[in-house]
């Protein structure tokens, strides 16, 4: 994480920001100290050519700045370079937590996603494996041809699930980025159950900076509460696993990060319950210009399947949105 937040734009420009308000506040001070300056003039020849070589003329003075009367308009300087300065740190700070933020989103992302290969990788080479020996067994004698196919077929299930997944993210999240691009707009997450991947998806998009301002995981409900200031009493009469909180959730998504468009994130992965409902429940929330709506998921299989469908469905829902020809601003 330290190598990529020091490559990142930025991060050097909010630095760079940072170190010139720091100088100029070494400057103002340094103007509120007395100065002593020795002006000095030196003259050959009385304009003659003789007199180039007998005569030398040569004057020195000093001259002592002191801050008497402008003392208050130099204080001021330096408070408003300070206060400027207070700034720039406090800038500088907010971009490293959204940098570090969107880095820790993105490696959990990748992790999530290496797991999920890694998961399908075994269950390719299990089915692979039956299907060796469902057809070693019909050669035999001992199964039927519709055995090998129905072996066939699991094989090329687990094959088709390891690519598809992928596949839907990526063009879901580059329809996305184009669409809020060609609009000039901008997205921010806040993510619950998907614990950073739909960020991930749609900054695996070349380009998706022009879209994408950041986002936050709030897995605790507390953070849910401190962060997007999501109503307890939304969480008293709904639940976090609500179309309320899923709405409230992008709503403050939105207003922290001044985000045109925000999705949220919010459900059960499984495998227990939460909050009485099964594995699969989900809610993702949308909010932008003149929209503030939400949409109930149903997902099959396990955490993985139930995470990676949230993140397409989410997608391919503030795609449709844009894609409507109500949509402000399109």
């Amino acid at each position: 994480p330290a190598d990529l937040l020091r490559r990142r734009t930025d991060l050097l420009a909010a630095e760079a920001r940072l170190a010139q308000a720091a100088a100029r506040i070494g400057i103002e001070q340094a103007d509120l100290r007395p100065s002593l300056t020795i002006p000095g003039t030196i003259g050959l020849g009385d304009g003659t050519l003789g007199g180039l070589f007998t005569n030398f003329l040569a004057g020195v003075g000093a001259a002592l700045d002191l801050p008497l009367f402008d003392g208050g308009r130099r204080r001021a300087e330096v408070e408003a370079a300070q206060a400027e300065g207070r700034a720039r740190l406090a800038e500088y700070r907010a971009t490293f937590l959204d940098a570090l933020g969107e880095v820790e989103n993105a490696l959990v992302a990748i992790e999530a996603y290496g797991q999920r290969n890694d998961d399908l990788a075994e269950a390719i080479e299990q089915s692979e494996t039956a299907l060796g020996q469902s057809d070693a067994l019909y050669r035999e004698g001992l199964a039927s041809l519709f055995d090998v196919l129905d072996a066939q077929r699991h094989a090329l299930e687990r094959t088709c699930a390891s690519l598809t997944p992928m596949v839907e993210d990526s063009t879901a999240a580059a329809r996305v980025v184009r669409l809020l691009r060609d609009r000039g707009q901008t997205l921010a997450t806040a993510e619950s159950l998907t614990g950073g991947l739909l960020s991930g998806a749609v900054t695996s998009v070349p380009g998706s900076s022009a879209a994408y301002v950041g986002g936050l995981v709030t897995y605790a409900t507390e953070l849910k509460q401190r962060l997007l200031d999501v109503p307890a009493e939304v969480i008293a009469s709904e639940g976090v696993v609500s179309a309320g909180c899923a709405v409230a959730m992008a709503r403050g998504a939105a207003s922290g990060t001044g985000a045109d468009w925000a999705l949220a994130t919010t459900g059960v992965a499984g495998p227990d319950l939460q909050e009485g409902k099964p594995a699969g429940t989900v809610f993702v929330g949308l909010v932008g210009p003149g929209v503030e709506t939400y949409r109930r998921l149903a997902l099959d299989g396990d955490r993985q399947d139930v995470r990676a469908g949230t993140v397409v469905a989410a997608l391919d829902m503030l795609g449709e949105v844009l894609l409507s020809a109500n949509t402000p601003g399109s």
